[in-house]
């Protein structure tokens, strides 16, 4: 142990000579620093066992997790001398490091992969109704005399109906004028008829 070898682990034995409850009521965590050489290699241990295939960017990426990882460690010793409050940054931290990178490329995957089917799809959908817009308009231009002549027919039926419509409008008046005239028979036929009755 490095604290047996060094004269603080001479003042920690004669300690614990006059206070053995010193061991039993505390506990001394002791963490040093990983060397570069070391996250280098868990970085790149973790990159080969997992999925992450990172292909080019694999360097780059085992650089970064390094450098996050000791600055990390730089800004808890400015912690450590400015509020003057201990906290660690352990090998635990560093793998969850590289495991939340894990889990974030993962998502990030699956999403842009999501969003490349969706786009693909898209695409398809719109070639086939381009396609489908070119079929229509070869119809249409092959349709067209005839839509054409069925327009004339309609416009000659219009005129036709319009002036059967005039037509019909007249005889209604005189069969209306007729229907009066009628009536009015009627009505004195059977005011001659209730006389008779009488």
């Amino acid at each position: 142990m490095v604290i047996a070898m060094s004269p603080l682990g001479e003042v920690f034995r004669t300690r614990l000579r006059k206070f053995p409850s010193l061991v039993n009521c505390c506990t001394i965590d002791w963490f040093t620093a990983w060397p570069a050489e070391a996250l280098i290699n868990v970085a790149k241990g973790y990159v080969a066992d997992g999925d992450m295939s990172l292909e080019k960017d694999e360097a780059g990426c085992i650089e970064m997790f390094k450098i996050i990882h000791q600055s990390v460690e730089e800004k808890v010793d400015e912690y450590r001398e400015v509020y003057r409050r201990i906290s660690y940054v352990t090998p635990t931290s560093y793998l969850e490091l590289l495991s939340t990178y894990k889990k974030v490329l993962g998502e990030q995957r699956h999403s842009n992969t999501q969003a490349t089917q969706r786009l693909v799809r898209g695409l398809e959908v719109l070639k086939e109704a381009e396609i489908e817009i070119d079929k229509m308009e070869k119809v249409l231009k092959e349709s067209k005399p005839e839509l054409e002549k069925t327009q004339i027919l309609v416009e000659d039926k219009k005129r036709d109906i319009a002036a059967k419509t005039i037509i019909a409008e007249e005889e209604k008046t005189v069969v209306s004028a007729e229907e009066a005239i009628a009536s009015k028979q009627a009505f004195e036929v059977k005011t001659v008829k209730d006389n008779a009755d009488n």
